[in-house]
């Protein structure tokens, strides 16, 4: 039980950090909105309230990335039997979590980011998809359950020996 919820706990933290690095990507996203010429719409508008929208939208998205592994750990841990490890093959559900997660994240991105993605700064988005996609990959990568620990691509190749 005590592997579970420190599995529980890495995972929220894994989350706690990707919404840390939101926050130096939003200073480096500032920096860059300094040189749009003014008069256009997001410097017209107040850069305060578009900081905080933007922080918003990060910690839905790191939510959402963080809500959907542990759904993945909970599953794959109480919800999914495996008689052998090599025929598991549970890809199929870890792949439609993560493509849900995609579109979800692609979304609150575009919600949030609006301004953004009218003045052209349509990496804005991208951040908030690949963050939203990387959380939810590293927290599954090195945190399933050790009967689908080989589920996430590439997990062979990193957790090989424990």
């Amino acid at each position: 039980m005590l592997r579970h919820i420190l599995s529980f706990i890495g995972i929220v933290a894994i989350g706690c950090l990707f919404y840390l690095l939101f926050d130096v990507e939003l200073k480096y996203i500032v920096s860059k909105l300094v040189t749009i010429p003014l008069g256009t719409d997001l410097l017209s508008a107040d850069l305060e309230t578009w900081e905080g929208y933007f922080m918003k939208g990060a910690l839905i998205v790191c939510i959402t990335a963080t809500s959907f592994s542990l759904v993945w750990y909970v599953v794959a841990q109480w919800g999914m039997k495996v008689v052998d490890w090599k025929s598991a093959g549970k890809r199929t559900w870890w792949t439609v979590l993560f493509l849900i997660l995609f579109v979800a994240t692609l979304a609150f991105g575009i919600y949030y980011l609006k301004d953004s993605v009218e003045m052209g700064l349509v990496w804005a988005v991208g951040l908030y998809v690949l963050n939203g996609a990387l959380c939810y990959y590293l927290s599954t990568l090195l945190l399933s359950p050790v009967a689908f620990k080989y589920t996430p691509l590439g997990a062979m190749t990193v957790r090989r020996y424990w």
